[in-house]
């Protein structure tokens, strides 16, 4: 232990297996003595110490461990779940190699622009999609398609316009969309038909003049608006 260049003038220990520190620069301090750090039974308490420490480390990996992953982001296992975090400054486009068995992708605060055709086809087990505080102005038909178990999508804080039919087809499971804080005008008939199991919606912050009185017909489960 060193707790160097400090102005302590009296030090009292009581850590079972500390057997000297570095005071330099401090005024006084205690020392275990050597005959008691060489006896067999400070020994014992030393290995079962440093058994206990690879246990911890060897649990702590097998419930959190660093993936392969698209450059710029930090791909991560929690509790068999993979979660992605994409942290690059300059990250303009969604990378191509986002693991195929995601569950979580947080891509906010990103200057992307688009969400293209199918990126994410391949990535069914896609709990969780977070596109909050980018720049994204347009997201083409079939951006989401192929994600049966998606629940939760935030677009929040963009640029988008105006949305497309077909832009959450295959979202059955959706449970929540966050579209607020974006600079959306109508909403055309129908473009929440496929989100059955939609319970909460916000639309707040835009600039929407007029919604259809059937506009949400097909969302039952809608309770948040």
């Amino acid at each position: 232990m060193e707790i160097v260049k400090n102005t302590l003038t009296s030090l009292k220990t009581d850590v079972d297996n500390l057997c000297g520190y570095n005071i330099s620069g401090d005024k006084c301090g205690y020392l275990r003595p050597k005959s008691e750090c060489n006896s067999p039974k400070f020994e014992r308490k030393k290995r079962m110490r440093s058994i206990v420490v690879v246990g911890l480390l060897i649990l702590a990996m097998s419930t959190n461990l660093v993936l392969p992953c698209p450059n710029s982001c930090l791909c991560i296992t929690q509790y068999e779940r993979v979660i992605v975090h994409c942290n690059g400054t300059g990250l303009a486009d969604i990378p191509g190699n986002i693991p195929n068995d995601a569950y979580a992708v947080h891509m906010d605060k990103k200057p992307i622009t688009i969400i293209e055709n199918g990126t994410f086809q391949n990535m069914t087990s896609l709990d969780t999609l977070n596109f909050s505080l980018c720049n994204i102005s347009s997201i083409e038909t079939g951006a989401f398609r192929n994600l049966p178990n998606l629940r939760e999508l935030y677009l929040s804080k963009n640029r988008i316009t105006s949305l497309h039919q077909g832009t959450f087809k295959d979202l059955s499971a959706l449970t929540r969309l966050e579209l607020s804080n974006n600079r959306i005008t109508t909403l055309q008939n129908g473009i929440f038909k496929d989100l059955r199991a939609l319970v909460d919606l916000s639309l707040r912050g835009n600039n929407l003049t007029f919604v259809q009185n059937d506009t949400f017909e097909y969302n039952i489960n809608l309770k948040f608006l």
